[in-house]
Protein backbone atom coordinates (compact mmCIF):
# COMPACT_ATOMS: atom_id res chain seq x y z
CA UNK A 1 0.00 0.00 0.00
CA UNK A 2 2.85 2.37 0.78
CA UNK A 3 4.26 1.77 -2.69
CA UNK A 4 0.94 2.75 -4.29
CA UNK A 5 0.72 5.97 -2.24
CA UNK A 6 4.33 6.79 -3.12
CA UNK A 7 3.84 6.32 -6.85
CA UNK A 8 0.61 8.37 -6.85
CA UNK A 9 2.29 11.21 -4.95
CA UNK A 10 5.32 11.33 -7.21
CA UNK A 11 3.18 11.18 -10.33
CA UNK A 12 1.18 14.12 -8.99
CA UNK A 13 4.41 16.12 -8.88
CA UNK A 14 5.22 15.08 -12.45
CA UNK A 15 1.79 16.08 -13.76
CA UNK A 16 2.07 19.43 -11.98
CA UNK A 17 5.18 20.10 -14.05
CA UNK A 18 3.43 18.85 -17.19
CA UNK A 19 1.80 15.68 -18.46
CA UNK A 20 3.51 13.31 -20.94
CA UNK A 21 2.59 13.62 -24.59
CA UNK A 22 1.86 9.92 -25.34
CA UNK A 23 0.89 6.61 -23.68
CA UNK A 24 4.48 5.47 -24.17
CA UNK A 25 5.70 8.52 -22.28
CA UNK A 26 3.26 7.78 -19.45
CA UNK A 27 4.55 4.21 -19.28
CA UNK A 28 8.15 5.40 -18.98
CA UNK A 29 7.15 7.84 -16.23
CA UNK A 30 5.41 5.07 -14.28
CA UNK A 31 8.51 2.90 -14.51
CA UNK A 32 10.79 5.78 -13.57
CA UNK A 33 8.84 6.55 -10.38
CA UNK A 34 7.93 2.94 -9.47
CA UNK A 35 11.51 1.69 -9.10
CA UNK A 36 12.58 4.23 -6.42
CA UNK A 37 9.24 3.84 -4.63
CA UNK A 38 9.57 0.06 -4.48
CA UNK A 39 13.17 0.16 -3.28
CA UNK A 40 12.29 2.83 -0.71
CA UNK A 41 9.42 0.74 0.66
CA UNK A 42 11.62 -2.37 0.90
CA UNK A 43 14.38 -0.53 2.78
CA UNK A 44 11.89 1.18 5.10
CA UNK A 45 10.21 -2.17 5.88
CA UNK A 46 13.54 -3.73 6.83
CA UNK A 47 14.39 -0.78 9.08
CA UNK A 48 10.96 -0.88 10.75
CA UNK A 49 11.13 -4.62 11.40
CA UNK A 50 14.51 -4.31 13.09
CA UNK A 51 13.38 -1.38 15.23
CA UNK A 52 12.57 -1.98 18.91
CA UNK A 53 9.73 0.55 18.91
CA UNK A 54 6.30 0.53 17.25
CA UNK A 55 6.16 2.79 14.20
CA UNK A 56 3.23 5.07 13.37
CA UNK A 57 2.10 4.98 9.74
CA UNK A 58 3.26 8.55 9.08
CA UNK A 59 6.76 7.79 10.32
CA UNK A 60 7.00 4.82 7.97
CA UNK A 61 5.70 6.83 5.01
CA UNK A 62 8.11 9.69 5.74
CA UNK A 63 11.07 7.28 5.66
CA UNK A 64 9.83 5.80 2.37
CA UNK A 65 9.61 9.30 0.86
CA UNK A 66 13.15 10.21 1.89
CA UNK A 67 14.71 6.97 0.68
CA UNK A 68 12.75 6.89 -2.60
CA UNK A 69 13.58 10.46 -3.53
CA UNK A 70 17.27 9.86 -2.86
CA UNK A 71 17.24 6.75 -5.06
CA UNK A 72 15.35 8.64 -7.80
CA UNK A 73 17.96 11.41 -7.87
CA UNK A 74 20.86 8.95 -8.01
CA UNK A 75 19.26 6.98 -10.85
CA UNK A 76 18.32 10.12 -12.76
CA UNK A 77 21.85 11.51 -12.81
CA UNK A 78 23.09 8.37 -14.57
CA UNK A 79 20.71 8.61 -17.55
CA UNK A 80 22.44 11.44 -19.38
CA UNK A 81 25.80 9.66 -19.28
CA UNK A 82 24.38 6.87 -21.42
CA UNK A 83 22.95 9.38 -23.89
CA UNK A 84 26.23 11.24 -24.26
CA UNK A 85 28.25 8.05 -24.73
CA UNK A 86 25.87 6.93 -27.45
CA UNK A 87 25.89 10.39 -29.04
CA UNK A 88 29.69 10.52 -29.23
CA UNK A 89 29.80 7.13 -30.97
CA UNK A 90 27.50 8.47 -33.71
CA UNK A 91 29.62 11.49 -34.63
CA UNK A 92 31.46 9.93 -37.61
CA UNK A 93 28.73 10.88 -40.16
CA UNK A 94 28.87 14.50 -39.01
CA UNK A 95 32.65 14.70 -39.28
CA UNK A 96 32.57 13.05 -42.70
CA UNK A 97 30.01 15.53 -43.99
CA UNK A 98 32.02 18.44 -42.66
CA UNK A 99 35.03 17.38 -44.74
CA UNK A 100 33.11 17.15 -48.02
CA UNK A 101 33.18 20.91 -48.64
CA UNK A 102 35.99 23.43 -49.02
CA UNK A 103 38.20 24.28 -46.05
CA UNK A 104 36.57 26.90 -43.81
CA UNK A 105 37.87 30.42 -43.50
CA UNK A 106 37.08 30.72 -39.79
CA UNK A 107 39.83 29.82 -37.39
CA UNK A 108 39.01 26.94 -35.07
CA UNK A 109 39.47 27.27 -31.31
CA UNK A 110 42.90 26.15 -30.14
CA UNK A 111 42.77 23.30 -27.61
CA UNK A 112 44.30 24.14 -24.23
CA UNK A 113 44.45 22.51 -20.84
CA UNK A 114 40.90 22.15 -19.61
CA UNK A 115 40.20 24.29 -16.51
CA UNK A 116 37.59 23.52 -13.91
CA UNK A 117 34.17 24.91 -14.83
CA UNK A 118 33.29 28.23 -13.24
CA UNK A 119 30.35 28.70 -10.92
CA UNK A 120 27.11 28.38 -12.86
CA UNK A 121 24.93 31.48 -13.16
CA UNK A 122 21.50 31.43 -11.60
CA UNK A 123 18.62 30.80 -14.00
CA UNK A 124 17.24 34.04 -15.42
CA UNK A 125 13.66 32.82 -15.33
CA UNK A 126 11.69 30.00 -13.77
CA UNK A 127 11.42 26.83 -15.87
CA UNK A 128 8.22 26.54 -17.89
CA UNK A 129 5.67 23.74 -17.79
CA UNK A 130 6.86 20.70 -19.73
CA UNK A 131 8.58 22.09 -22.83
CA UNK A 132 8.28 20.86 -26.38
CA UNK A 133 11.17 20.91 -28.84
CA UNK A 134 10.46 21.62 -32.49
CA UNK A 135 12.60 20.62 -35.49
CA UNK A 136 11.77 23.16 -38.21
CA UNK A 137 13.20 23.10 -41.74
CA UNK A 138 14.89 26.45 -41.07
CA UNK A 139 16.38 27.25 -37.67
CA UNK A 140 18.42 30.33 -36.69
CA UNK A 141 19.57 30.83 -40.27
CA UNK A 142 20.41 27.12 -40.73
CA UNK A 143 18.74 24.57 -43.00
CA UNK A 144 17.65 21.08 -41.90
CA UNK A 145 19.78 18.44 -43.61
CA UNK A 146 18.07 15.94 -45.92
CA UNK A 147 21.24 13.98 -46.63
CA UNK A 148 20.29 10.28 -46.31
CA UNK A 149 23.30 9.29 -44.19
CA UNK A 150 22.63 12.09 -41.70
CA UNK A 151 18.90 11.33 -41.58
CA UNK A 152 19.68 7.69 -40.80
CA UNK A 153 22.14 8.76 -38.09
CA UNK A 154 19.44 11.02 -36.59
CA UNK A 155 16.94 8.15 -36.43
CA UNK A 156 19.45 5.86 -34.69
CA UNK A 157 20.44 8.50 -32.14
CA UNK A 158 16.79 9.33 -31.43
CA UNK A 159 15.93 5.66 -30.91
CA UNK A 160 18.76 5.19 -28.43
CA UNK A 161 17.93 8.43 -26.60
CA UNK A 162 14.38 7.15 -26.19
CA UNK A 163 15.62 3.79 -24.93
CA UNK A 164 18.50 4.82 -22.67
CA UNK A 165 17.40 8.12 -21.11
CA UNK A 166 14.37 9.61 -19.41
CA UNK A 167 13.63 11.87 -22.38
CA UNK A 168 9.89 11.70 -23.11
CA UNK A 169 10.34 12.88 -26.68
CA UNK A 170 13.88 12.90 -28.13
CA UNK A 171 14.83 15.37 -30.86
CA UNK A 172 17.88 14.82 -33.09
CA UNK A 173 18.75 16.79 -36.23
CA UNK A 174 21.61 17.94 -38.43
CA UNK A 175 21.57 21.48 -39.81
CA UNK A 176 23.70 22.98 -42.60
CA UNK A 177 24.87 26.56 -42.91
CA UNK A 178 23.68 27.76 -46.36
CA UNK A 179 26.77 29.94 -46.71
CA UNK A 180 29.39 27.41 -45.56
CA UNK A 181 28.18 23.81 -45.76
CA UNK A 182 31.10 22.45 -43.74
CA UNK A 183 29.89 24.40 -40.69
CA UNK A 184 27.52 21.58 -39.77
CA UNK A 185 25.45 21.72 -36.56
CA UNK A 186 24.26 18.55 -34.82
CA UNK A 187 21.54 18.77 -32.16
CA UNK A 188 20.62 15.88 -29.86
CA UNK A 189 18.39 16.08 -26.80
CA UNK A 190 14.81 15.93 -25.68
CA UNK A 191 12.18 16.78 -23.11
CA UNK A 192 11.72 15.05 -19.76
CA UNK A 193 11.96 15.71 -16.04
CA UNK A 194 15.51 16.61 -14.95
CA UNK A 195 15.89 16.99 -11.19
CA UNK A 196 19.20 18.91 -11.38
CA UNK A 197 19.84 20.72 -14.70
CA UNK A 198 23.37 21.67 -13.67
CA UNK A 199 24.19 18.06 -12.78
CA UNK A 200 22.95 16.99 -16.23
CA UNK A 201 25.53 19.29 -17.86
CA UNK A 202 28.27 17.98 -15.56
CA UNK A 203 27.39 14.41 -16.46
CA UNK A 204 27.22 15.15 -20.18
CA UNK A 205 30.72 16.60 -20.33
CA UNK A 206 32.08 13.78 -18.15
CA UNK A 207 30.49 11.27 -20.50
CA UNK A 208 32.22 12.77 -23.50
CA UNK A 209 35.56 12.64 -21.72
CA UNK A 210 35.07 8.97 -20.81
CA UNK A 211 34.50 8.17 -24.50
CA UNK A 212 37.81 9.68 -25.54
CA UNK A 213 36.61 13.07 -26.80
CA UNK A 214 38.75 15.70 -25.09
CA UNK A 215 36.76 18.85 -24.40
CA UNK A 216 38.83 21.85 -23.35
CA UNK A 217 38.16 25.41 -22.17
CA UNK A 218 34.85 24.38 -20.61
CA UNK A 219 32.96 27.39 -19.28
CA UNK A 220 29.47 28.41 -18.24
CA UNK A 221 27.76 30.76 -20.66
CA UNK A 222 24.59 32.83 -20.66
CA UNK A 223 21.57 30.53 -21.09
CA UNK A 224 19.44 33.36 -22.47
CA UNK A 225 15.97 34.59 -21.51
CA UNK A 226 14.52 31.06 -21.25
CA UNK A 227 16.65 30.41 -18.17
CA UNK A 228 18.25 27.19 -17.01
CA UNK A 229 21.96 26.57 -17.46
CA UNK A 230 24.32 26.50 -20.46
CA UNK A 231 27.94 25.47 -20.92
CA UNK A 232 30.42 25.33 -23.82
CA UNK A 233 33.80 23.80 -24.61
CA UNK A 234 36.17 23.17 -27.53
CA UNK A 235 36.95 19.79 -29.10
CA UNK A 236 38.03 18.00 -32.28
CA UNK A 237 36.39 15.14 -34.18
CA UNK A 238 38.35 12.73 -36.38
CA UNK A 239 36.94 12.30 -39.88
CA UNK A 240 37.22 9.19 -42.05
CA UNK A 241 39.91 10.94 -44.06
CA UNK A 242 42.08 11.04 -40.94
CA UNK A 243 41.96 14.82 -40.55
CA UNK A 244 40.64 16.52 -37.43
CA UNK A 245 37.52 18.68 -37.64
CA UNK A 246 37.47 21.42 -34.96
CA UNK A 247 34.18 22.01 -33.22
CA UNK A 248 32.56 23.65 -30.23
CA UNK A 249 30.23 21.74 -27.93
CA UNK A 250 27.49 23.79 -26.28
CA UNK A 251 24.59 22.52 -24.18
CA UNK A 252 21.59 23.90 -22.36
CA UNK A 253 19.56 22.23 -19.62
CA UNK A 254 16.56 23.16 -17.51
CA UNK A 255 14.11 21.09 -15.50
CA UNK A 256 12.23 19.79 -18.53
CA UNK A 257 14.62 19.94 -21.51
CA UNK A 258 18.20 19.13 -22.43
CA UNK A 259 20.01 19.80 -25.71
CA UNK A 260 23.57 18.96 -26.81
CA UNK A 261 24.85 20.98 -29.76
CA UNK A 262 27.99 20.18 -31.77
CA UNK A 263 29.06 23.15 -33.90
CA UNK A 264 31.68 22.24 -36.50
CA UNK A 265 34.21 24.91 -37.49
CA UNK A 266 32.75 27.50 -35.13
CA UNK A 267 34.51 29.12 -32.13
CA UNK A 268 32.91 28.89 -28.71
CA UNK A 269 31.64 32.46 -28.51
CA UNK A 270 29.86 32.20 -31.87
CA UNK A 271 28.49 28.76 -30.98
CA UNK A 272 27.12 29.96 -27.63
CA UNK A 273 25.31 32.82 -29.36
CA UNK A 274 23.95 30.44 -32.01
CA UNK A 275 22.76 28.03 -29.29
CA UNK A 276 20.69 30.80 -27.70
CA UNK A 277 19.12 31.64 -31.08
CA UNK A 278 18.40 27.97 -31.76
CA UNK A 279 16.80 27.55 -28.35
CA UNK A 280 14.62 30.64 -28.79
CA UNK A 281 13.17 29.19 -32.02
CA UNK A 282 13.19 25.53 -31.02
CA UNK A 283 11.86 25.41 -27.47
CA UNK A 284 8.26 26.12 -26.59
CA UNK A 285 6.22 25.81 -23.45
Amino acid sequence: MAIVFMIVGLLAVQFTLGSPESPEGLGRLLAKWAIPATLGAVVATLVARNSTSVWAWWRYLLLVLHISFGIFVLLGLQDINSAVRMNAERQAPAATASQASESPTDESPSPTVSPSPTVSPSPTTSPRRFSTLRKPEKLAGLVLSTEPSLEQASEKIAAELLKETKAVKPVVAFYHDPIADERLVQLAGGTGFFVSPKAELDGAFRGMGSDGMTVTDIEDVDAGPLGGFARCGSAEQEAESGTMAPLSICMWSDHDSLMIGMFFYRPVEESADLLRKIRAEMQGG
